[in-house]
């Protein structure tokens, strides 16, 4: 056993005939077996479940050919976790009902305030973004997570270029400040790097 939720839901990984690690739930005494898609059968292989949050939500990791890649298992679907993308070795730790997500948005997603029409492509993806976290923290309504799109401001970046505003070393210490500041405030809010609320 290596996780448990406050209903006594435990989670844990014990060791096949072959050598493999296979992922268990058990509810009240009856296990289910965890098995992620890609997890190798053969000996150092398989899945592992580390955590169970108050939702059933578990996490974990599995091995397989390719390599080692987190996952968080929600009604029966995985969600497989690779980053950065080509790594070989990812692994999910941990579910926080209470936590903080912080999605990047920009404040070029916001239709009220980005006036100026540039860079068309790009606002329309980040108000792309807006919507489906948006519709995310509506359906999680009743959890107790903050969730924050958050507007870094124009940063001088590869993709900002030299006319930007802020320097990373400007902008990023800001966005960690507002981000950290939201921790066990519930709700969706559009903030900017001064703490600003954007206007949708």
């Amino acid at each position: 056993m290596v996780g448990a939720n406050s209903r006594g839901v435990l989670v844990g990984y014990y060791l096949t005939a072959s050598g493999a690690e296979r992922a268990f739930t058990d509810r009240g005494g009856h296990f289910t077996p965890v098995d992620a898609p890609g997890a190798g059968r053969r000996p150092g292989q398989g899945t592992i479940a580390v955590d169970i949050n108050d939702s059933g939500v578990v996490a974990g990791y599995y091995t397989g050919r390719h390599g080692k890649y987190g996952f968080v298992l929600r009604r029966g679907r995985f969600t497989i976790v690779r980053y950065p993308p080509g790594s070989r070795s990812t692994w999910a730790s941990g579910v926080a009902d209470n936590g903080t997500i912080a999605v990047m948005s920009s404040g070029l997603a916001s239709i009220t305030e980005n006036v100026a029409g540039v860079w068309d492509g790009y606002s329309a993806s980040k108000v792309a973004l807006n919507m489906l976290v948006r519709g995310f923290a509506s359906r999680h309504s009743r959890r107790k997570r903050a969730v924050i799109l958050m507007a870094p401001g124009w940063v001088r970046t590869d993709m900002g270029g030299p006319e930007a505003d802020l320097d990373i070393h400007e902008s990023v210490p800001r966005v960690v400040d507002i981000v950290t500041s939201q921790i066990g405030r519930p709700g969706l809010r559009f903030l900017d790097y001064t703490g600003r609320t954007v206007a949708w």
